[in-house]
C-alpha cells in the first residue's frame, strides 16, 4: 500500500451536504414567506397612523409564523382571513 489513501487525508465537507438536504415541505413554507412579509409591511405601515389592537395582534400572529416558518406552514385559511382585514384596513387607510 502506498499509504495515499490513508484516513487522516480524506476530508469531508459537512457544510455542503447538510445544505443540500431539504424537504417539499420546507420548500413550499419557505416561498409563503414573501408572502407574509408583504402583509406584515402593509401592517406597520397601518399601524404608523392607527394603533389598533386587533392590528398588534395580526403583526404578532405574522411575525410569529414568519420567525417559524422553518418548523411550521401557517393555515392558509387563518392567512386569508388576515389578509382580507388587512386589505380592508389599508383601503381605508390610503382614503
Amino acid at each position: 500500500m502506498c499509504g495515499c489513501l490513508s484516513k487522516k487525508n480524506v476530508t469531508k465537507n459537512r457544510a455542503i451536504k447538510s445544505s443540500t438536504i431539504s424537504t417539499r415541505r420546507d420548500i413550499g413554507c419557505m416561498n409563503m414567506y414573501e408572502e407574509l412579509k408583504n402583509i406584515d409591511l402593509v401592517i406597520i405601515k397601518i399601524l404608523k397612523e392607527n394603533k389598533d389592537s386587533i392590528l398588534i395582534q395580526a403583526n404578532k400572529q405574522l411575525r410569529k409564523w414568519i420567525n417559524n416558518l422553518n418548523i411550521k406552514c401557517p393555515n392558509e385559511y387563518e392567512i386569508n382571513v388576515i389578509k382580507e382585514y388587512i386589505n380592508n384596513e389599508y383601503s381605508e387607510y390610503n382614503t
